[in-house]
């Protein structure tokens, strides 16, 4: 497998190989990250596929600075900023229409399952909280580089992590609560 610097190379150079290899390498990453922002595995799929398409047609804007990953993370929390902010009021209407249709049928053992995860959790968190806990505990970057990364302060990012947190905490305390003990 190439080092990255010889993977940029080739995509400024304008290879379709080197995409394709850009997509196997981080594909997962930049999926999963996604999905845990918007919790909607097709706008997470849509998302991927406009990152690794901005990131061919925008090499040029990679400096080289830091890693490659992350910059394409960037783009990904980017397109899914983006995303909220065109669709919010579209999803909340169909999620709506969802609860309407599913009231009163027993949740199926996916369901059931997406519930009891972290990652169900993480998704009823507010957009900004689930930014910050994604990149901070999924992708292992400081508070100073979260700030970076979304342009805000560090005072901001770490008051959306601290409230994030304690949010979380609720919500898993809710549901040990609600289902007896955790195993």
């Amino acid at each position: 497998m190439n080092s990255e610097v010889e993977l940029v190379g080739r995509l400024r150079r304008g290879e379709h190989a080197a995409l394709a290899e850009v997509m196997e390498r981080f594909g997962d990453d930049v999926y999963r990250t996604a999905y845990l922002l918007l919790g909607d595995h097709h706008l997470a799929e849509d998302v991927s596929q406009d990152t690794f398409l901005t990131a061919y047609r925008k090499i040029g804007q990679f400096d080289g600075r830091g890693a490659f990953g992350g910059w394409l993370r960037s783009i990904a929390v980017n397109h899914c900023r983006s995303r909220m902010r065109r669709a919010s009021w579209k999803r909340l209407l169909l999620r709506r229409q969802d609860q309407m249709e599913t009231a009163g049928a027993a949740p199926g053992p996916e369901e059931i399952s997406v519930r009891r995860s972290l990652a169900g959790e993480i998704l009823q968190l507010p957009y900004p909280y689930r930014e910050v806990i994604v990149l901070h505990y999924y992708h292992d970057l400081t508070v100073k580089e979260i700030a970076e990364r979304l342009g805000q302060s560090e005072g901001t990012v770490k008051s959306r992590l601290s409230r994030a947190r304690r949010q979380l905490k609720v919500l898993l305390d809710g549901e040990e609560n609600a289902h007896g003990s955790r195993a």
